[in-house]
């Protein structure tokens, strides 16, 4: 009985931290019956995307909000889902927005089986790319025009004499560029003082080194000096006229302004870029989860053994006095750490869903640290651990809930404890710092690897998941540290020179005689 009960809130726990995955993802995700094509669940993400409101989105099938020209291939892979014959599939398609307009879509679809082992349902993320393919037909429009109005007008045409160094230009260079009749000299030196400092000596050795050998002509790009002071893309193209010798005379050639061109084309290439980091960033977050989720499996089920192994001994009624309490030992170490983990995930839904409730108080801070001093020791003793305190009394009081901040504290030090070796030391100091009360816990212990510092305080995430495992535990303490002191109006940052040196972690708390108005939380009221 007790086996099924662990086992109905292992899975409970399991589906809600899929959900909240599931619904806080920043791209849309979707669930599709394989058997009916109908969608059975959506996120805000999508809804958003398409217009809908959930329950609407939910009444439709893929077919309904798929373009009726994408709808064969998608029956088509959502079909091979259904059989078997793959297991996943990636493609681009158009959805139809509620507004009747077109929402060009990337789509990552994967077959998730039932307890048979049969394809049941298709699980897809989906990222809006209308924009890109917005900005590639805005690209495909420019490069025609341009292809037609070159076909019919001499952009800024010119004509230089290399003899005389004499260059005369179209009425093009006017409209082009902006400049006067009188505003244009009449030498190659004047084009040249144009021509953007960054590229003119680049750009002037690729024209002599074409005029010195025997190339029919040259083509060159680069930024050209305009009327008004800014500066203009252009393609430089020109025929060369040689003599007998093959020596240069003339140069005949036309500059057309590619600056629109340019600017889609870097605005493709950035599009591009984000809708990359854009999936990368939805890959690690679907890595993160299928890690923690199998994690979560793990951690919640591994007490359960010792627990009933123990247990089932004790009910044959076959133990002395000292096995029995060696059991009852086990069940109740195992007990307490499934417990944890429990209490762990609950405050995590808690600070996601906004609901965390604090009881705040005018509070001493250095018997909030010796009492989670206090739980901490026995673990430290057993792994023959120093830990040394240095805890100022005066320090002003801060308001702040009194158990929240205890279990601030006592994560850090069970931190500190489980990843120093035997033998080593954790130290906890309490001191004023400027306007702020801080809490310092430093260890000599395994340290941080200083590239993975910004992520230390991210949730579902571990650094050395290899290392961690054996430890125990899924990496949560550190992300429900970081928004209970936040919480709190503080901060929390970590510190360490590398592996094997130990690291620091310190929280500052504003104090009582520091606030004068009320802290955030005052000003928005309990959370919930």
């Amino acid at each position: 009985m007790r086996h099924s009960a662990v086992s109905a809130l292992t899975s409970a726990l399991d589906e809600e931290i899929y959900r909240a995955m599931f619904e806080d993802a920043g791209v849309g995700n979707a669930r599709v019956d394989l058997a009916t094509g109908r969608t059975v669940a959506v996120n805000s993400a999508l809804c958003r995307m398409l217009g809908y409101e959930p329950d609407e989105l939910l009444a439709k099938t893929f077919v309904e909000v798929t373009h009726p020209d994408d709808r064969p291939r998608q029956a088509e892979l959502l079909a091979g889902l259904g059989r078997g014959e793959i297991e996943r599939f990636e493609c681009e398609k158009r959805y139809l927005h509620k507004d009747g307009s077109i929402v060009w879509a990337s789509i990552h679809v994967s077959a998730l089986r039932d307890g048979r082992g049969e394809p049941r349902f298709a699980i897809g993320t989906v990222q809006d790319v209308t924009e890109r393919h917005r900005a590639e037909a805005a690209l495909r429009a420019s490069e025609e025009r341009y292809r037609l109005v070159s076909q019919v007008i001499a952009d800024a045409v010119y004509e230089w004499s290399l003899e005389t160094d004499a260059v005369e230009w179209s009425e093009g260079l006017h409209t082009l560029f902006g400049y006067a009749g009188a505003d244009v000299g009449a030498d190659a030196t004047w084009w040249s003082a144009r021509i953007h400092p960054d590229e003119r000596r680049h750009v002037l050795a690729d024209l002599e080194a074409a005029l010195a050998g025997s190339a029919a002509g040259w083509v060159g790009e680069y930024r050209f000096r305009r009327g008004d002071g800014g500066y203009a893309s252009v393609v430089d193209r020109a025929y060369i006229e040689r003599d007998r010798d093959g020596k240069a005379l003339r140069l005949v050639g036309a500059m057309v302004d590619v600056t629109e061109q340019r600017v889609l084309e870097a605005e493709h290439e950035l599009l591009l870029a984000r809708e990359k980091a854009a999936r990368e960033e939805a890959e690690a977050a679907n890595h993160a989860k299928d890690q923690f989720l199998a994690a979560l499996s793990h951690e919640l089920r591994t007490p359960l053994s010792p627990i009933l192994g123990w247990s089932g001994i004790l009910l044959e009624d076959t133990l002395d006095e000292r096995q029995r309490r060696e059991a009852l030992e086990a069940i109740h170490r195992n007990a307490k750490q499934q417990n944890q983990l429990v209490a762990d995930l609950l405050d995590v839904s808690s600070i996601v869903s906004g609901k965390l409730r604090l009881n705040v108080a005018p509070t001493d801070l250095s018997t909030v640290a010796e009492r989670a001093l206090d739980a901490v020791r026995f673990s430290a003793d057993a792994k023959q651990i120093r830990i040394e305190s240095d805890l100022d009394p005066q320090v002003e009081q801060v308001r702040c809930d009194a158990d929240r901040l205890q279990q601030v504290v006592w994560n850090l030090l069970s931190n500190a404890v489980k990843f120093t070796p035997a033998g080593g030391v954790v130290r906890i100091t309490l001191r004023d710092v400027g306007a702020h009360a801080e809490i310092e816990v430093r260890d000599d212990g395994r340290g941080i690897d200083p590239a993975l510092l910004p992520r230390v305080f991210e949730r579902f995430w571990q650094g050395d998941a290899a290392a961690s495992a054996p430890r125990g535990g899924l990496g949560l303490g550190l992300a429900i540290v970081r928004h209970l002191v936040e919480l709190h109006g503080g901060d929390v940052s970590a510190h360490s020179e590398g592996v094997g040196r130990g690291a620091t972690f310190r929280v500052r708390l504003p104090r009582l005689a520091a606030k004068g108005a009320s802290s955030r939380w005052e000003r928005t009221g309990s959370q919930g």
